[in-house]
């Protein structure tokens, strides 16, 4: 069987057959001419997923199959990419192989409800980490692709699409799991696409909405054709898209380069490194007043979901609160004035990060009871840092 287009329905048939009830992750089919074999592994990876790894080699088949699946044992926040085979053990070999000028891949861009809250991890030794910039280690422990990351979760349910980033052909796609996962226990595994080009080398695209996926296997995309929507699913607690590269032998691609990936950019247009920068995204008043301090790790999903800001701030309020959505690095820091609407300072504080948060919030709040019927008004809250400033306005009333 060396057609394309007759191997298709029996590796559908076979990709069933070999995903598990329990199955976390379809790795990649590919189509190759082998000699018979059958290959079984177990491992326990960085994150604490136990993984087991089925390779079927097939002549008279004419083609490769890798599935993968695992049993987890426990988790972490950083525990939410597709159940990768380990990076290479060499990241020089990440530097001088051949892949396809890639597109960004949704259609938001940087910066526009969207950010990068992981690159690859570069460094193959457990517990160490290192990012194609080689600078504040933007990513963790075994990642194998780069996170697209979305604000929060009503972003995600306003749709961003995600794109195909190169001329590819489908081969493999899953849209039917849970995609709100906030927190673990993460439900079901990740719906997505997995892309193959014309050396054999592919793109998975994971965590995609349910029922969002618009192509079929065996279906020729464009650079920039229509895929589905990013979602939550499988192990990720914030909605966004892993988007994981491989070279046809099956080894990492970061497609950034930089001090510790060096060569030539695979993006058409790389966007720059958001590693070294503080960046304020998201800021409002609220009424939850026990969420106090910086977080980053457990389900809040207070904070994930973007919290209600009420219309009118009533006088008999017991205290003014306010959210804070950043980027940044420890010691990094930002400030926060409030004014009323006289323009007298009510809250004038500056905040320094503790630690590295590739993605946040913070909470604050101060007492209200000192303001009198002579605030009544717009009052306007500044919160500026890393060049960038978020102006909101808190209207107070009786």
């Amino acid at each position: 069987m060396n057609s394309k287009n007759n191997s298709i329905p029996i590796l559908s048939r076979l990709i069933l057959f070999c995903q598990p009830p329990k199955a976390y992750a379809l790795q990649i089919a590919r189509f190759q001419p082998r000699w018979s074999e059958i290959w079984f592994k177990k491992d326990v990876d960085r994150l604490g997923l136990s993984l087991f790894s089925v390779k079927l080699r097939f002549v008279n088949m004419g083609f490769l199959m890798v599935c993968t699946w695992g049993i987890q044992a426990c988790g972490s926040e950083d525990d939410h990419s597709v159940a990768d085979t380990p990076i290479t053990d060499d990241p020089s070999d990440l530097v001088e192989v051949e892949f396809p000028q890639l597109i960004w891949p949704l259609d938001h861009q940087l910066h526009d409800k969207v950010y990068i809250s992981n690159y690859v991890d570069l460094d193959s030794d457990e517990n160490q980490t290192r990012d194609y910039a080689c600078a504040f280690q933007h990513t963790y422990d075994g990642h194998t692709g780069t996170d697209f990351a979305l604000l929060n979760f009503r972003v995600m349910d306003q749709g961003v699409g995600v794109v195909a980033v190169a001329p590819s052909v489908v081969t493999w796609t899953e849209d039917f799991n849970y995609d709100r996962n906030y927190w673990q226990p993460f439900q079901g595994s990740h719906n997505g696409v997995v892309v193959e080009y014309p050396d054999k080398s592919f793109t998975a695209y994971a965590h995609m909405r349910t029922h969002s996926i618009a192509v079929k296997v065996g279906e020729t995309v464009e650079a920039g054709d229509f895929l589905g929507f990013v979602g939550s699913s499988g192990t990720t607690p914030i909605p966004h898209l892993h988007l994981a590269n491989r070279d046809k032998n099956n080894q990492v691609v970061e497609a950034y380069t930089g001090a510790c990936r060096q060569g030539d950019s695979f993006w058409t247009s790389q966007t720059a490194y958001v590693g070294n920068t503080l960046r304020i995204y998201d800021a409002d008043v609220f009424l939850d007043f026990e969420l106090i301090g910086g977080f980053q790790f457990g389900e809040i999903r207070t904070f994930k979901d973007r919290p209600l800001a009420p219309a009118v701030y009533g006088i008999d309020q017991p205290k003014l609160g306010l959210w804070v959505q950043v980027q940044g690095n420890s010691g990094q820091e930002f400030s926060i004035e409030v004014k009323k609407p006289d323009g007298a300072v009510f809250v004038k504080e500056d905040v320094s990060l503790e630690t590295k948060r590739r993605y946040g919030w913070y909470g604050f709040n101060w007492g209200f009871d000192s303001v009198t019927s002579e605030d009544f008004g717009v009052w306007t809250i500044n919160i500026s840092g890393g060049g960038r400033r978020v102006r909101n306005q808190l209207r107070s009333w009786a």
